[in-house]
């Protein structure tokens, strides 16, 4: 049903499909599967078209130009044989906020305080950090090679665990939404 509130709400006529194929247990993979049907059904249903970026932790799977909602579905039913259960089960710190960490780099960019040169070199360090892992994350490539391919504003789905590509897609939100491009999670 949010799917749906949030096209109806815009002026966006399409979908990309973010969507992470590994995952690090049965229930992570069961939860993928359903989410990834689930969210293209309601799109078929809907009659919204979309394109695919799947990746899994170590490369890009598939990559689709805009498809007809029938077509979408039966690639994504086609996807749901590529989940995988291929990464250990680990914590992964919370997710960054790119947002707040460009707003307090600037803030300490225009301060005249002493010391404030110092610890924004620091949060440069660490932002420089965030996008060179982005640039270098598979989920970061099938969503370019994707976007390059469909014209005009669309609205990003996002299925995923959050796992090896949580910093990847904060990362990427940032930046895309700064485009002007919507994420749905």
């Amino acid at each position: 049903h949010t799917i749906v509130k949030e096209f109806l709400d815009t002026t966006v006529e399409c979908a990309v499909l973010a969507v992470n194929l590994s995952v690090t247990g049965e229930e992570e993979k069961d939860k993928v599967v359903s989410d990834l049907i689930t969210t293209t059904l309601t799109l078929a249903r809907e009659n919204i078209p979309s394109a695919l970026a799947a990746y899994s932790h170590r490369e890009v799977v598939k990559t689709t130009r805009l498809l007809n909602p029938r077509q979408a579905l039966i690639e994504a039913l086609s996807l749901t044989r590529e989940v995988r259960i291929s990464l250990s089960p680990r914590r992964y710190l919370a997710v960054p906020d790119v947002s707040r960490l460009r707003a307090n780099l600037s803030r300490l960019r225009r301060s005249r305080l002493v010391g404030t040169n110092r610890l924004a070199e620091l949060l440069q360090l660490e932002y420089t950090t965030m996008a060179e892992e982005a640039r270098q994350n598979p989920a970061t490539a099938a969503l370019t090679t994707v976007l390059a391919r469909v014209k005009g504003k669309v609205n990003i789905l996002v299925v995923s665990e959050r796992n090896h590509d949580a910093g990847a897609l904060a990362f990427n939100r940032h930046t895309l939404e700064g485009r002007g491009y919507r994420f749905l999670v």
